[in-house]
Formats: structure tokens, sequence, C-alpha cells
């Protein structure tokens, strides 16, 4: 027998609730219950990898920032 499973790409929520030990995490199409011991022990790990995602798309915006800068300058002092 094998088991298929889907992905779920979460976008937005339109809903976050708890109820007798699990969270629950609902959108458009979807509904995830998340066991909440198990959320609390991944947790850590979860908000390092959020942090570590961030801290890269922000390095990524400002080195995008300042080469538009460098050449808007350069364009200034030529005009």
């Amino acid at each position: 027998m094998s088991t298929e499973f889907k992905n779920v790409y979460i976008h937005e929520t339109e809903c976050l609730s708890c109820s007798n030990g699990e969270l629950y995490i609902t959108g458009e199409d979807f509904e995830i219950v998340w066991n909440t011991e198990t959320l609390f022990t991944d947790l850590p790990y979860i908000i390092k990898m959020v942090f570590a995602s961030r801290e890269e798309t922000n390095k990524r915006i400002k080195d995008q920032l300042k080469e538009q800068l460098e050449e808007l300058t350069r364009l200034v002092t030529i005009w």
C-alpha cells in the first residue's frame, strides 16, 4: 500500500485556534491539525529556520537596493 502526501502551501491563514491539545491552522482550502506537544518540542528549530530564511531574504533585498542606489548615483553624476 502506497501513501501519497499532498503538499500544502500556506500563504495566509484564516484562523488559528487550539482545542484539546491540538493547534488548528485553517486556510482557504486546507486545515492542519498539529499536536501542541510536538509543536512545542519542534518550535525552537522552526524559529531558527524561519529567522535564517528571513535573514537571507533581508540580505538579498539590501544588496539589491544597494546596487540600485549605486546605479542611480552613477546616472545622476553623468547627467
